[in-house]
């Protein structure tokens, strides 16, 4: 068969196109589901997976890469899972792409000297407390 088809029967030289999620390279009898981080982005009669992108992810066989939720985000292509925001921290839009992207929810901030901590603080009187604050947002 064609690449992205498949034998419909055994033994037989009718040929289908593969189901998203799946492919098949040229001769190929049968169809194969793409490898967890991979798909088909929902084509039919995919000769080839290809890689999810930054802030996207997907388990073996999936017709599609879904986003990462918020509070968790895929740093890198391929991704078959999406990793939490440590802490308090949390994004503010699904599909993160970096880790830089997890800051403290709006109505906290991020205390002096907790760069690399993921502790957030309630807003203390006299801050506006945006998503992603830290001590710069004291009025004063």
């Amino acid at each position: 068969c064609a690449a992205g088809k498949s034998a419909a029967t055994a033994g037989l030289s009718e040929c289908v196109a593969c189901d998203p999620g799946r492919f098949s390279e040229p001769g190929s009898s049968s169809c194969s589901v793409c490898p967890a981080g991979r798909s088909t982005q929902m084509r039919l009669g995919s000769s080839r997976c290809d890689d999810c992108s930054r802030g996207r992810f997907s388990e073996e066989g999936a017709p599609d890469c879904h986003a990462c939720q918020e509070g968790s985000y895929a740093d890198s292509p391929g991704a078959s899972a999406c990793q939490a925001c440590s802490g308090d921290l949390t994004t503010r839009f699904p599909a993160a792409e970096a880790v830089e992207q997890c800051m403290c929810p709006q109505g906290t901030f991020r205390p002096s000297g907790a760069e690399l901590r993921s502790s957030c603080e309630p807003c203390p009187k006299g801050m506006r407390c945006e998503f992603g604050s830290d001590l710069q947002n004291r009025y004063g």
